[in-house]
């Protein structure tokens, strides 16, 4: 991503990029190449673009993302986001599993923390979901 890109339309498509068919196509983005003077603007676009995606039962009116295939990928999704964040990574929203149907992994992290990362390599979690309340459904 250049700086003179649109940043809100890049970061929209990064989204769907990512989080198509709940991230487990293997055409799905894994990393953003983003320059570094529109780092945080694209970092800021693609976190909210991810936390107000509706995620529920796939079957639903309205969803956009359903659950991982198995509990085996879940656990694996949340080993990475450990992992990375022992290594230093920053989790900017998500990081936990969830409780429900099928085998959810969340985009929202439901504490407080700092959206900054001190080095220009931020990200976001692996693939996962939420409702819009913040709590799984089925």
């Amino acid at each position: 991503m250049l700086s003179d890109a649109d940043i809100p339309a890049a970061a929209a498509t990064a989204v769907k990029a990512r989080y198509l068919n709940a991230g487990q196509s293997c055409v799905c983005a894994k990393r953003f190449i983003v320059e570094s003077t529109v780092a945080d603007e694209f970092t800021d676009a693609f976190v909210a673009g991810v936390e107000v995606l509706v995620v529920g039962n796939p079957a639903a009116t309205g969803t956009q993302m359903g659950p991982v295939a198995r509990a085996d990928l879940r656990d694996a999704i949340a080993r990475q986001v450990d992992q990375s964040a022992a290594k230093g990574a920053r989790v900017l929203t998500g990081g936990a599993t969830m409780p429900g149907p099928g085998y959810p992994h969340s985009t929202r992290k439901h504490s407080a923390h700092s959206r900054r990362s001190p080095s220009p390599r931020t990200r976001s979690t692996p693939p996962g979901w939420r409702t819009r309340h913040g709590s799984g459904s089925g």
